[in-house]
């Protein structure tokens, strides 16, 4: 806003806005729950101030070095630091020797308690106060990924109770994600949460009283997100027990009722583990459900559900730009076919609705691969769907690909990347590719692959190793060398092998070493600031293709991180995309 600051604006109409001095700012800023002050982070520690303006800020930590780069999402600041329901207290993650601790710092006072671990061995933590500010759930991953926890810490007995831990001796939870997803009960007395003891990720209840725990769900699909009903006698949960590519809200009751499906249309209950997404509210009364979805043929609607399952949801708000007409919306379709080795492998193929089947079209496989489910039947936040979007209104196909070691189809399939990464998963978007190719409307000479991040990655590996088998690759903020990240020697070590064998095959997974390989033409793109995967991976890929010979473009984002947010980097992104591929991928009788 011009000028500075951050703007905080009335629900009626006559209510001026707020200001909060521009000499006030900080990272991550968070409000706290009474809305009469925010929290953030400046300079390393936690700050608070009014949020009229009027006051002096109160600096609660010393030299505690609270990192705010989007790098830390992956570690200590997964979560922001978390207010108490009563405004007492901050909690927030404190480096230990390897791993973390928990601290709370009051806000009148600036008091800090540390709530350590017995064992320094935990990563990466996500944190939830109790309702009546009493205890705080803490779920725990350690260092090694193999062992997960849920503690329930009693601030006042400064005693930790263990709920529940899942341990695998390749990794849990599917892959690295770090969180139960709990809920409280109003009454702070029970716990709702998800593990994946069963190799699915079910739903479980726990009365810290007494100790006993409950399973409420039991198959294979997984649960994602879940939810107490004010009431206590209900919970709400997205599932994909209808459809593996599918999110859909349910909500059952503890009394062993069946659980009832309240969003019968197919598509995807939206939400993300990361920074407590859950999008998942219910009204007061306990009758109603206030959740984000998205269709194969709808952007994402802000929807009010009855649950009683009678009555149609409320649209209150649509995504859907005005005068953007449902002939611009992209179409989605679940698809399956089989790997080289016979794994199934699930797609989403999105194309327009105006898509002329009876004529051939350019394509493109879009991968991620390293844990995350890409191939819902809905939208995500974030660009990545503007994009493809776009894309499918220039006449392009594209088709979201799971490879091996994706989340959302269950353990085995999650463990099959394991110490497979770069080789059978690029074999399976060499697979999407010879799929696409048996479509009667797909130009199989005009193929191209892109990803972000591990997918950029990919996107180099793929055609390094399988170097006929597209005409182009994008590549989004790569990497190309895998020793570089002496941070990520866990995941790395898990996905690939440890360096310490012979042949190394961290090596042997750097697509940097076989530049020299790769046919197709390439369109690398990166941030100047990316903390998660530096630009300099991209620089070294630039610097071996150009010893090559090879055809490619380069661009780097000033001031991006790994997550691209400066509309004009979204609309240069688009456009660039677009003209490389027009180029790349001329029909053969312009050529």
């Amino acid at each position: 806003m011009p000028g500075g600051g951050y703007q905080i604006a009335g629900l009626q109409a006559d209510q001026p806005a707020r200001f909060v001095r521009k000499d006030l700012l900080g990272d991550l800023a968070q409000l706290s729950p009474d809305l009469t002050r925010f929290s953030c982070i400046r300079d390393g520690d936690i700050w608070i101030a009014p949020t009229t303006g009027s006051g002096e800020p109160q600096q609660l930590t010393r030299r505690e070095g609270l990192l705010a780069e989007d790098s830390q999402l992956f570690y200590r600041l997964i979560q922001r630091p978390q207010w108490s329901p009563d405004g007492a207290w901050i909690a927030y993650l404190s480096a230990m020797g390897k791993g973390l601790k928990v601290r709370i710092v009051s806000t009148q006072n600036g008091q800090i308690l540390n709530l350590a671990p017995a064992e320094d061995i935990w990563g990466c933590m996500i944190l939830d106060w109790s309702p009546d500010s009493s205890k705080i759930a803490v779920s725990r991953l350690s260092t090694d990924f193999g062992r997960k926890e849920l503690v329930v810490i009693d601030l006042e007995k400064r005693k930790e109770q263990l709920v529940w831990a899942d341990q695998d001796e390749k990794w849990v939870d599917h892959n690295i994600h770090p969180d139960s997803d709990v809920s409280w009960s109003g009454d702070s007395t029970r716990l709702a949460f998800l593990s994946n003891r069963t190799g699915w990720r079910q739903l479980y209840t726990a009365d810290l009283a007494s100790g006993q725990v409950q399973q409420h769900t039991q198959g294979e699909f997984d649960c994602y997100w879940c939810g107490w009903a004010p009431d206590g006698r209900s919970l709400a949960y997205v599932s994909s027990q209808a459809d593996l590519q599918q999110r859909r809200l349910y909500v059952t009751r503890l009394d062993g009722d069946e659980p009832l499906l309240i969003t019968p249309i197919p598509g995807v209950c939206l939400g993300g583990w990361y920074l407590r997404q859950t999008n998942l509210a219910w009204s007061p009364d306990s009758s109603r459900i206030a959740h984000i979805y998205s269709g194969p043929d709808q952007m994402p609607n802000l929807l009010i559900t009855p649950v009683d399952g009678r009555q149609e949801p409320q649209v209150v708000y649509t995504s859907r730009p005005a005068g953007l007409s449902e002939e611009h919306i992209m179409h989605l379709e679940s698809v399956r076919f089989s790997g080289l080795d016979g794994r199934p492998i699930y797609g989403v193929l999105a194309s327009s609705p105006k898509l002329q089947k009876d004529a051939r079209h350019p394509a493109l496989v879009f991968a991620y691969g390293a844990w995350d489910q890409e191939a819902q039947l809905g939208w995500e936040f974030g660009p990545k769907n503007l994009i493809f979007s776009y894309l499918v209104n220039q006449g392009y196909v594209v088709l979201l690909v799971d490879p091996r070691g994706s989340d959302g189809y269950g353990r085995e399939h999650a463990h099959a990347q394991y110490h497979e990464g770069g080789r059978k998963q690029a074999d399976d978007l060499v697979a999407a590719a010879q799929f696409l190719g048996g479509l009667a409307f797909i130009d199989s000479r005009r193929l191209a692959l892109f990803g972000y991040s591990y997918g950029g990655y990919m996107v180099l590996q793929t055609m390094a190793r399988s170097p006929e088998v597209f005409a182009a690759g994008i590549s989004m903020a790569p990497v190309s060398e895998w020793s570089l990240f002496a941070g990520y020697s866990t995941y790395t070590n898990l996905r690939f092998g440890s360096p310490d064998e012979e042949p190394n095959p961290l090596f042997e997974r750097s697509p940097l070493y076989q530049a020299h390989k790769i046919q197709g033409a390439l369109l690398i793109l990166h941030g100047t600031q990316d903390f998660n995967v530096p630009i300099i991976s991209s620089e070294m890929m630039v610097s071996a293709l150009l010893r090559a010979g090879k055809t490619f473009e380069y661009m780097a984002y000033p001031g991006e991180g790994h997550v691209w947010v400066q509309p004009a980097t979204i609309r240069d992104c688009m456009l660039r995309m677009e003209r490389f591929l027009n180029t790349m991928m001329k029909p053969q009788e312009e050529e």
